[in-house]
């Protein structure tokens, strides 16, 4: 979809299309369309709540590839999206839960589009993600503080398993369980990290192979 849009000075005016499929920091990171992005926002075209969340997300993205985590600031994210501090808090609580926002949507994506049939095929997916922004990735990896990115995907994985337990057997993960679980992903997840900040990494189906072949069997049922 596109829409017709009038920018221009006091001197003279002209139209641009802004393509609305397109993310918004398409048009931030072009100069020629900076303003435009921002008053497109600003000046009210309908945006539905998951479409401003997308924007704030794409721009919290943006500055992520800059900067680590604790550098950047909810006045950054706003500024960069061109929306007022009242608008960013109805969506989000902080600069962390735009990040969680942006990988579990990412992860629910995975989880649900029925693709991956096994751990190994989740994995691959997973990594190609993570692969395909490396540099953010990294800065979200580098914060270990509280809300941090490590312990959200850590958490987010947990849940999953659990749900897919009760889904398989109706019942969740007891207790003896619940440690192996952790043991898993605990593993995954360190695995994973150390293959972002490699220099000389594995590739990624080598890396999703091994992960795939360290999961017992009773585990990889739940997925």
């Amino acid at each position: 979809m596109r829409t017709k849009f009038h920018n221009g000075t006091n001197k003279a005016k002209s139209t641009i299309f802004i393509d609305k499929t397109l993310p918004i920091w398409y048009y931030h990171e072009n100069d020629k369309f900076a303003n435009v992005a921002t008053m497109l926002v600003c000046r009210g075209e309908e945006m539905s709540k998951d479409i401003t969340k997308q924007h704030i997300t794409d721009s919290f993205n943006v500055l992520s590839r800059k900067y680590q985590l604790d550098k950047i600031t909810v006045n950054m994210i706003v500024e960069t999206a061109g929306i007022s501090k009242s608008t960013f808090y109805r969506h989000f609580f902080d600069k962390y839960d735009v990040m969680n926002y942006n990988y579990k949507r990412v992860l629910d994506d995975i989880f649900t589009r029925n693709a991956c049939k096994s751990w190994n095929e989740l994995f691959l997916s997973i990594l190609a993600f993570l692969e395909k922004d490396i540099n953010r990735v990294r800065h979200a990896f580098l914060y270990l503080g509280e809300n941090s990115y490590e312990q959200y995907v850590f958490e987010y994985s947990f849940n999953r398993m659990n749900e897919k337990c009760i889904e398989k057997r109706g019942s969740a993960l007891c207790d003896q369980e619940i440690y192996t679980a952790k043991l898993i992903i605990y593993g995954c997840v360190y695995a994973v990290k150390d293959w972002v900040f490699s220099d000389k990494r594995i590739s990624r189906q080598e890396l999703a192979l091994q992960i795939d072949n360290a999961i017992p069997d009773k585990y990889k049922a739940l997925l």
